[in-house]
């Protein structure tokens, strides 16, 4: 019998009601393809991937990820033309200047 799986969303993220269900969804997914690197949780994984995953538009996704990179909870990482982004997740959500 294998193993089942849970993921973490922290607590802020939960009540953070600026956050849409979609947005919040997809930080759960990227955190289950997730590796560890030093207390920083990464991910490289495409857009079409995380549509059918979430089971919807890749600009559907394209607007939760803005969403939460925008309200400080991931930061993307550009790694080129066709190359999937690198996505840092962020335990809380980062403060503004």
């Amino acid at each position: 019998m294998q193993k089942e799986k849970f993921n973490k969303l922290p607590d802020r993220l939960t009540m953070d009601k600026t956050i849409t269900e979609k947005a919040k969804m997809l930080y759960l997914i990227l955190y289950s393809h997730c590796t560890w690197n030093v207390d920083i949780l990464a991910v490289q994984i495409d857009q079409a991937t995380l549509a059918k995953e979430l089971d919807c538009s890749i600009s559907s996704v394209k607007r939760a990820t803005k969403e939460l990179k925008s309200n400080g909870w991931i930061s993307v990482k550009n790694k080129g033309y066709n190359r999937p982004n690198i996505i840092i997740l962020r335990k809380e959500k980062k403060r503004r200047k």
